[in-house]
């Protein structure tokens, strides 16, 4: 993920990216990494504040699932979960779904709080694929 680092600056955070591969030379984790490659890709495209390219880059990344990472890593998608369906979906007097548990977090939570769920995809996406910073 990232860790502290000194420099001629001063403390610095720096991604640490790790190559996981199997016996065969492949990526363990392709399909984290491909989808977190379209949830980047939609992150830096889509228009609007963190929190609505997170509802729209959520369709990418909505299914993963924690044995699809690193052991040392789950607890980070756990906590993206987590802070993304916090305040759970709104439903109608019938019961019936009117807004889904991560747009109706997203439009709640601060654009702070967003930065940081878009910085660790981010920084979930280096430590899973094989690529160099």
């Amino acid at each position: 993920m990232s860790k502290q680092v000194w420099t001629e600056t001063g403390w610095q955070n720096k991604i640490v990216s790790v190559k996981r591969e199997d016996k065969f030379g492949n990526n363990k984790y392709d399909h984290a990494v491909e989808k977190l490659t379209d949830t980047l890709k939609c992150l830096a495209t889509h228009p609007g504040d963190a929190r609505e390219r997170i509802v729209a880059a959520y369709f990418s990344f909505g299914h993963l699932q924690a044995e699809e990472f690193p052991e040392e890593y789950r607890k980070d998608w756990v906590w993206i979960k987590k802070e993304i369906t916090k305040f759970g979906p709104l439903t109608d007097y019938k019961g019936k779904v009117w807004r889904g548990s991560v747009e109706n977090t997203m439009k709640t939570v601060r654009r702070a709080t967003a930065s940081k769920i878009v910085k660790k995809l981010y920084e979930l996406y280096w430590a899973v694929s094989a690529n160099k910073q």
